[in-house]
């Protein structure tokens, strides 16, 4: 009788121990205000798909996104209120990106970041394109008072199997055409030039 008891509870242990452990993982992996991936979760993606695609032929498309203008949010209105729209914007980049292989994440700050796989430059511009007009065309609302509406810059690279070389090659790419598109004015899409 011991050891039945003894092994339901091992079994039991075990169960819960699994969960705790799966939970705790995926929280290691997510970005505890916006629900997408973190910063470490993107990059250890964004590896493993570079080592992938090097036997295969496709094309990888990554996207730097920057809200504009978003330190005058958390001044004019306090943190909570860059928090509520850093929430909706990642709301909206999520429901943008084509499916579960794809992957949409928090960079840092205002600055998100997609992977999307085997896809064209021109299908990753249009998806790019579709961020960027559904930020600019979405009202965040502060306590149901305060309407706030805001902008995206987004640069993207796209590139193939042969031109894959390193993480930071490709964000490095995709920050320059982020970048060029703040200096052209904002609230656009840049492509980098591989």
């Amino acid at each position: 009788m011991s050891v039945l008891l003894s092994t339901a509870l091992g079994v039991r242990f075990n169960r819960i121990c699994g969960a705790f452990g799966n939970k705790i993982s995926e929280q290691a992996e997510t970005d505890l205000l916006t629900g997408l991936k973190n910063r470490r979760s993107i990059m250890t993606f964004l590896q493993t798909v570079i080592d992938q695609s090097r036997n295969q032929k496709g094309q990888l498309s990554l996207m730097m996104i920057n809200l504009g203008h978003f330190k005058s949010i958390n001044d004019s209105y306090g943190h909570l209120a860059g928090d509520v729209c850093l929430k909706q914007i990642a709301e909206l980049i999520q429901q943008n990106v084509r499916d579960s292989s794809d992957i949409a994440g928090r960079f840092g700050g205002e600055e998100f970041i997609v992977v999307i796989k085997n896809i064209d430059a021109q299908k990753a511009l249009g998806i790019a394109n579709n961020i960027r007009t559904s930020i600019e065309q979405t009202s965040v609302f502060i306590n149901d008072e305060i309407q706030l509406t805001l902008t995206a810059t987004i640069g993207i690279c796209t590139i193939n199997n042969e031109q894959f070389t390193s993480i930071e090659h490709l964000v490095d790419l995709a920050d320059k055409a982020l970048y060029a598109g703040k200096n052209e004015g904002r609230n656009r899409v840049v492509v980098a030039v591989a």
